[in-house]
């Protein structure tokens, strides 16, 4: 998938009339998610996005642990938007995520998460879907 495609995919699908805060909901939630990650594991994660939006998981200090809300908190500062918008911001955003990269990726990411950030993707907590997927 291509820059474009991914911001046209993160606007249409959370109803965002721009594309710069489709970009700040992109920027903010990979940032987070990049925090929570292992540098090694961003970095592998952002190898397989589009290089433009893969580098926000990259440019922050990574491997902390902190929960779901936390991280839908974070989204939030981020934003400057209210919690609810931020948790739909997140989920608009992994699922295209998961859409993107190989599921072996995927799995290597959610191996790095507890079982509450399973929500933030879009088979939720039916982990066979990831399965079902190809490797291809």
């Amino acid at each position: 998938m291509n820059y474009e495609s991914f911001v046209n995919m993160v606007k249409e699908r959370a109803h965002i009339t721009n594309t710069r805060d489709a970009l700040v909901a992109i920027e903010s939630t990979l940032k987070t998610l990049g925090e929570r990650l292992t540098e090694a594991e961003a970095s592998h994660l952002a190898g397989q996005l589009p290089p433009e939006i893969g580098r926000f998981l990259t440019v922050v200090d990574t491997n902390k642990s902190f929960d779901l809300e936390t991280f839908y908190d974070h989204i939030a500062q981020r934003e400057s938007i209210g919690q609810p918008m931020s948790r739909r911001h997140a989920r608009v955003v992994l699922s295209i995520v998961e859409e993107t990269v190989s599921p072996g990726e995927l799995r290597g990411v959610l191996a790095q998460l507890p079982e509450e950030y399973m929500d933030l993707f879009t088979f939720g907590r039916d982990s066979r879907k990831l399965e079902e997927r190809s490797d291809t």
